[in-house]
């Protein structure tokens, strides 16, 4: 897996190695507002986490695991990016802004590399994005990105976008 670019951010391949160098960041208890999810509780746990990630393919192959580490060209890590690739031709959505860095522009830079990559790479022909109702930042960022609501799933809201090539 190769690293993207953009004109502000470098995507890094997610590896090991980045544990301790955004478990600081993902510490940030605001980060987890509308997730199901809580923040790292040692670096050790996050290390054990992408380390599973690494192969960057489910346990059984069928799905494609894809991390990026943002790191500005400051050389500041902003954010976390992730794309789950299923046989369909489908892809799942989802990122994590740090605190100090939203509201720049960086998720909507971030994932239109990401989605560009997706097209090219794995010639996805549908993407779709998971959203608490109440955040509103990721709600138009999708619609940015031309998803539209198509469902609910338990307490959050579907976004989905056929992509035409």
């Amino acid at each position: 897996m190769n690293s993207l670019e953009t004109e502000r951010l470098v995507l890094e391949p997610l590896v090991p190695a980045h544990a301790a160098k955004l478990f600081p960041y993902l510490r940030d208890p605001q980060l987890y507002e509308f997730l199901d999810s809580e923040p790292p509780k040692s670096v050790a746990i996050l290390l054990t986490q992408y380390r599973r990630w690494e192969p960057r393919r489910s346990p059984d192959g069928s799905q494609s695991w894809l991390n990026w580490a943002a790191r500005a060209l400051s050389g500041e890590y902003v954010g976390w990016f992730q794309a789950t690739v299923y046989p369909d031709g489908r892809a799942d959505l989802a990122y994590l802004v740090f605190s100090g860095f939203q509201r720049r522009g960086y998720a909507i830079e971030a994932c239109r590399s990401v989605v560009g990559h997706l097209k090219v790479e794995y010639r996805i022909r549908a993407l779709r994005a998971t959203i608490h109702p109440a955040n509103e930042a990721s709600i138009s960022l999708a619609r940015r990105l031309g998803l539209t609501q198509t469902s609910e799933v338990g307490r959050d809201l579907r976004f989905e976008a056929n992509i035409l090539e």
